[in-house]
């Protein structure tokens, strides 16, 4: 059983999923349509979504308990960590040529695995430890999140004088042009990036006069 978006065709299977997807197909409440509830048996409407979670915590409190839009599980840090690598695969490159997850191993232990690796950024869980290896060599430790460790990585590079890593230098152009604002021009920009610059350009005009629909499609 699925949760069906009231104003297309679309099902989603997780209540949170249905957030999302009105949020960004949908986002233009109060301006064309409205924000209808999730629960496919409730008729109401809303042209806010502060309105919106009202409904959720008056009339549904199994819904907002655990899928609120502002659930504060869902913090900054874990939206940059799902951003950083979610650009990895949109500049049609893959993170784990970079990154490298571990559950339950020492630091030493992964610099140890790691020894092999000329770029690597090792995010640890339980215990949490974040760190960057440049040939081999564990330079960086206790780095907190990934997306520090990536402004730091970026730096070093700059620092050391370093080429970028042959099968990510899509995603470093993006740190480095459009995150930092370094070398903008020259050389020439790719096509990607600049497909993904003109596509972040239209969303924030979007944002500002409320639809964001169908921007990275």
């Amino acid at each position: 059983m699925g949760w069906p978006c009231k104003l297309c065709r679309t099902v989603v299977q997780r209540k949170r999923d249905i957030f999302k997807h009105y949020r960004l197909r949908h986002g233009t409440f109060g301006h064309s349509h409205s924000l209808p509830c999730i629960h496919i048996d409730c008729p109401c409407s809303f042209k806010s979504w502060s309105s919106f979670r009202s409904h959720l915590s008056r009339d549904h409190p199994e819904a907002k308990s655990h899928n609120s839009p502002e659930d504060p599980s869902a913090t900054a840090v874990k939206k940059r960590d799902v951003t950083l690598r979610c650009l990895f695969e949109y500049m049609g490159e893959s993170a784990q040529e970079l990154i490298s997850d571990y559950c339950g191993a020492v630091e030493t232990t992964v610099h140890d695995d790691l020894k092999m690796k000329n770029f690597s950024i090792y995010v640890c869980r339980e215990p949490d430890a974040v760190g960057i290896i440049l040939e081999g060599i564990p330079v960086l430790s206790n780095l907190g999140n990934l997306a520090r460790a990536c402004c730091l990585l970026l730096g070093l590079t700059y620092a050391l004088n370093l080429e970028y890593p042959p099968k990510l230098c899509k995603t470093f152009e993006v740190f480095q042009r459009l995150f930092v604002g370094l070398d903008t021009l020259r050389p020439k920009p790719s096509p990607k990036f600049m497909t993904l610059k003109n596509k972040v350009k239209m969303f924030f005009q979007n944002w500002s006069v409320g639809g964001i629909s169908g921007i990275f499609e």
